[in-house]
Formats: C-alpha cells, sequence, structure tokens
C-alpha cells in the first residue's frame, strides 16, 4: 500500500521533466548562433 502511495504523489515529476528537456532544447536550437558567437569571441579575447 506505501508503494501505490509513493508512485502515485510523484506521477508528475516524470512529464514535468520532460517538458523542461524540451523546453531547453527549443531554446538552445533557436538561440544556437549567440551561444556560438559568445563562446567563440571569449576564447579569443
Amino acid at each position: 500500500m506505501a508503494t501505490i502511495r509513493y508512485v502515485a504523489k510523484h506521477a508528475g515529476a516524470s512529464p514535468a521533466g520532460v517538458i523542461v528537456t524540451i523546453t531547453l532544447v527549443i531554446m538552445v536550437l533557436i538561440f544556437q548562433r549567440r551561444i556560438v558567437e559568445g563562446l567563440t569571441s571569449g576564447a579569443t579575447k
């Protein structure tokens, strides 16, 4: 019985993690050019 409560209590953690991960991947794809420009300009100073 305790296991069922534990699983049900944390049932939303996995979908939330997937949503956050997908959002971060989309943000990186959108801002990829700026990220690379910032990394290369910082390395060549």
